[in-house]
C-alpha cells in the first residue's frame, strides 16, 4: 500500500504582516526509502497570489523513517 499523505495547518500570521504562514505535511506511515512528494498553490480564493500570496511549486522529500514536514 502507498503512504498517504495529509495537509493541515495554515500556522502563522497573516493580513499584510508580511509572515509566511506554514502547513505540517504528514505521511501516514514511516517508510524504509525516501518519499518525495511534489506540490505547488493551486488557484486563488479568497486571496489573491501576487498581492495576497507569493505561489510556491516545489518538492519534498521525507527520509527513511520521517513521517512529518513543515513547509511556509
Amino acid at each position: 500500500m502507498e503512504p498517504v499523505i495529509t495537509l493541515t495547518g495554515g500556522f502563522g500570521l497573516e493580513s499584510g504582516s508580511g509572515t509566511n504562514v506554514g502547513f505540517v505535511v504528514t505521511l501516514s506511515e514511516a517508510s524504509q526509502q525516501s518519499v518525495t512528494v511534489s506540490y505547488r498553490t493551486v488557484a486563488d480564493g479568497s486571496a489573491v497570489e501576487g498581492s495576497d500570496y507569493y505561489g510556491q511549486t516545489n518538492t519534498l522529500t521525507f527520509a527513511p523513517g520521517e513521517t512529518q514536514k513543515t513547509v511556509t
